[in-house]
């Protein structure tokens, strides 16, 4: 709001967003909404930018739809829809966004009950399989990211009780839950998942840098490879492995966090919001590489506050409300109308009405 004064306060007359509600809680985001509406009636325009549709097609008169670097095409947005903005930005239909997999789960791999985490007394109880995508989903403060912090050690559990791969599991740091093989790809890559002056290679070395370091001295050659391997897998665009993460893509960096992981051969990978602020080109990639790791038989938690994603790409969705866990629902029970229930604990007061 302070950036938008700004720019008024100069006399602008065109304004451009880039992803402005992407930090906002659903009050802020409508109150944006309300002074984009005031500038467009004092005749000032608005360029913005954003990956959400359900924004592009309430605000707008007008979209441009970008691909790689390049103009797509554009569209009136009244006779636009999410179909066909979508299958613009990724070059074919919607329907081929989230990958079809078949899922064979495998027995618990993690086991948590009664789990405790700082800043609630509320408990959570769940479990995952080998092979697995668990969805999480929930509002903004549902305790969603908190759960997963401890589940990687970043904070200590105040209660409960876990088991991984067969044996008690209490992470104190991070280090204890990546030398079990669990690992964590944090909500902001920015700040949590990438040192973002550092080039591809020096960052999907930095969590494992010991073993490139025969006899205290960095093993180069190593490291190039092990990058290399990382940057074709994942389709990382970039010039080389030596170019700077801070200069790339929002979606390539994120694919860099991910290869970081992926190169330390995880049995569990916990992904808070892989996709936030990527473009649909991304997603994709991203989406795909998620249920091949599902087919190899990784277990993956997937944190989303998209509606779409948690439901296109799940085996099973958790619902966190108010910081605990409201329910579990399988893939045929995973609906949007009951999802939004348990996220906002309209669930929780219907069964207590009718008890």
């Amino acid at each position: 709001m302070v950036e938008i004064a700004k720019a008024l306060s100069r006399n602008a007359r065109i304004i451009v967003m880039d992803e402005p509600t992407s930090s906002l809680t659903s009050g802020e985001s409508e109150k944006l909404f309300e002074i984009i509406a005031d500038l467009k009636r004092d005749g000032i325009s608005v360029i913005y930018i954003s990956h959400r549709m359900e924004e592009i097609l309430r605000i707008t008169d007008r979209v441009t739809v970008m691909r790689d670097g390049k103009y797509v095409g554009d569209l009136q947005t009244k006779t636009a829809t999410h179909d066909s903005i979508i299958s613009m930005m990724i070059g074919r239909e919607l329907s081929t966004l989230f990958p079809k997999r078949a899922s064979t789960l495998g027995e618990p791999i993690l086991k948590i009950t009664g789990l405790r985490v700082p800043g609630t007394t509320q408990t959570v109880s769940f479990e995952a399989r080998r092979g697995e995508i668990l969805g999480f989903a929930g509002l903004i403060g549902s305790g969603r990211t908190e759960l997963m912090r401890t589940l990687f050690g970043v904070d200590q559990a105040l209660g409960g009780s876990m088991w991984f791969d067969g044996s008690r599991y209490l992470p104190n740091r991070p280090a204890d839950a990546i030398k079990r093989g669990l690992f964590l790809v944090p909500e902001d890559r920015k700040l949590h998942g990438l040192v973002l002056p550092m080039s591809i290679a020096q960052n999907i070395s930095l969590p494992d840098i010991a073993n490139y370091k025969p006899r205290w001295r960095l093993a180069r050659e190593k490291e190039r490879e092990v990058a290399q391997i990382q940057k074709d897998r994942l389709n990382i665009k970039a010039s080389s492995i030596q170019q700077v993460a801070g200069t790339l893509s929002g979606g390539n960096q994120q694919k860099i966090v991910l290869g970081k992981w992926l190169a330390m051969n995880p049995k569990l990978l916990i992904l808070d919001e892989p996709t936030r602020g990527i473009d649909v080109g991304a997603k994709a990639e991203i989406y795909r590489q998620i249920a091949e790791l599902a087919a190899q038989g990784l277990t993956i938690i997937m944190v989303s506050s998209e509606m779409e994603e948690v439901i296109g790409m799940s085996d099973r969705i958790a619902v966190m409300h108010e910081r605990r866990l409201a329910g579990i629902l399988d893939k045929v029970d995973c609906q949007q109308k009951k999802i939004m229930a348990l996220m906002t604990g309209k669930h929780a007061a219907e069964t207590a009405l009718a008890n």
